[in-house]
């Protein structure tokens, strides 16, 4: 939305009052999410060994995957609340234990390696920008070597409400 707001906010303009945006992910410099923070730190390592093995995706939701996380967060929900650590979760006592199971059905649903790659480069470069493609496809695509920012600063029209929680791991207040 963010992306959407600032390249055609007219466009939103006359269909959206207000922008509520929950545990909104712009620049990701206080994430402390383990495992993104192990993606950005070993991004070549990963996007080699995924290319080498025709890996595109990430944890792809289907019946095994998600119907296994809810046996096994039924029966081992330590071993749920470690994974919410490890992708988003500070601190796992403030979560709904009684609703873990429920969340971690639709857990995992599945992501691009180059949206995986993306926000390690949003947590390398500590900035809300473009996709970084290396230097000469930069050029052709961008027509400059670095990814330019997304220009949130022109969003105008719209209200945003953001509402990021304390111990979040991804969305920090000072980042938003």
């Amino acid at each position: 939305m963010f992306y959407g707001l600032a390249h055609n906010e007219a466009y939103f303009a006359d269909k959206v009052s207000l922008f509520v945006a929950l545990g909104p992910v712009l620049e990701l410099n206080h994430a402390s999410s383990e495992l993104l923070i192990f993606i950005a730190n070993n991004d070549e390592l990963i996007l080699a060994t995924c290319e080498l093995f025709g890996i595109y995706d990430m944890f792809p939701a289907n019946w095994l995957t998600t119907g296994a996380m809810r046996l096994i967060c039924g029966v081992i929900p330590e071993l749920c609340d470690f994974g919410a650590y490890l992708i988003c979760d500070e601190d796992v006592d403030l979560d709904n234990s009684d609703r873990l199971d429920d969340y971690m059905g639709h857990f995992p649903s599945g992501t691009s390696l180059k949206c995986l790659d993306h926000y390690g480069q949003l947590i390398s470069s500590g900035k809300f920008q473009y996709y970084d493609y290396g230097s000469d496809a930069n050029k052709r695509i961008y027509n400059q070597t670095t990814p330019p920012l997304i220009p949130i600063q022109n969003i105008n029209k719209v209200p945003i409400a953001m509402f990021v929680g304390t111990h979040d791991g991804l969305a920090d207040a000072i980042d938003n």
